[in-house]
């Protein structure tokens, strides 16, 4: 076990953190169930979501039951919130076949220029396998998915996702503003992935806390050299191997089977139950 005392930033780290939390709740204008644009359980509910989409619409909600898309939605360009019953009550489902492991299911882009929005009491189910369950994305700082909240989301399958959760933020890369930001997740459950089940490439602001990764799914944090991913916290249990590059101010808590990081990382703090720990040291790097 490595021990370096050095500065502890992660004060700071969790001051801004917390700071950035206060930004996730933007209004919404009205609910509407998927049924008001055709959808239903027992119909394929891809036409009926990409209305809603075409709507504008910022909150679409599921009722009880499964709900099947036998195709990809179209992308979210906007902060729209899916809201469930409850992961045990409200299952979307996809049924069609992946293209490639980061086509996502549910998709949110920031394309129209908008923050918000999120999942919310659902269970994302894969019928048929490969993708991502959920991909938060972006082209640049004024069209990126942002400030989203996230709350009760279980991502499951009767067949394998290719990866879970999801976020792209190397493609906004304006120095001081780049990357995907403001990300709050609480009560993630990811199970059924042949790849990682959380993978975060230039998150700044991106907080989990709460929740499984079945059969030790890895966590996966990194960046590039010019556009890393920031003030990262991650608390949830029984992750596989949480892996660390190209990020700076990390806090990893919880119960995990190893750690693997790189000298690219800036202030590294974990603390709890983890096993192997591997790799070169990072900088200003606290294991407890």
């Amino acid at each position: 076990m490595l021990c370096t005392k050095s500065n502890d930033r992660r004060p700071a780290a969790l001051a801004a953190l917390a700071m950035s939390m206060l930004l996730l709740s933007a209004p919404v204008s009205h609910a509407s169930t998927i049924e008001s644009y055709g959808g239903g359980t027992g119909l394929d509910n891809t036409p009926a979501l990409n209305a809603a989409i075409a709507a504008s619409d910022r909150e679409i909600v599921f009722g009880r039951g499964q709900y099947r898309f036998d195709s990809r939605p179209n992308a979210i360009p906007f902060g729209m919130t899916i809201r469930g019953a409850g992961m045990s009550a409200t299952t979307i489902t996809k049924n069609y076949l992946a293209t490639s492991a980061y086509q996502g299911f549910l998709t949110w882009t920031g394309a129209a220029g908008e923050f918000g929005g999120g999942i919310q009491d659902v269970q994302i189910r894969a019928d048929v396998a490969g993708g991502s369950a959920v991909v938060l994305t972006g082209t640049d700082q004024t069209h990126r998915a942002s400030v989203m909240d996230f709350k009760n989301l279980w991502i499951s399958g009767l067949v394998k996702w290719d990866l879970g959760f999801v976020v792209l933020g190397t493609n906004i890369t304006d120095p001081t503003n780049g990357g995907v930001r403001d990300i709050s997740v609480t009560n993630l459950y990811v199970f059924e992935c042949n790849g990682n089940a959380v993978e975060a490439w230039a998150a700044k602001n991106f907080w989990i806390t709460g929740g499984q990764l079945g059969n030790y799914g890895n966590v996966f944090i990194t960046g590039s050299a010019s556009q890393r991913s920031e003030h990262v916290f991650l608390n949830i249990s029984d992750a596989g191997t949480v892996y660390v590059s190209f990020s700076s101010l990390v806090v990893i808590q919880g119960a995990h089977g190893g750690l693997w990081r790189n000298g690219s990382v800036d202030t590294l703090h974990v603390s709890g139950r983890v096993g192997t720990v591997s790799g070169t040291p990072a900088v200003n790097e606290k294991i407890l």
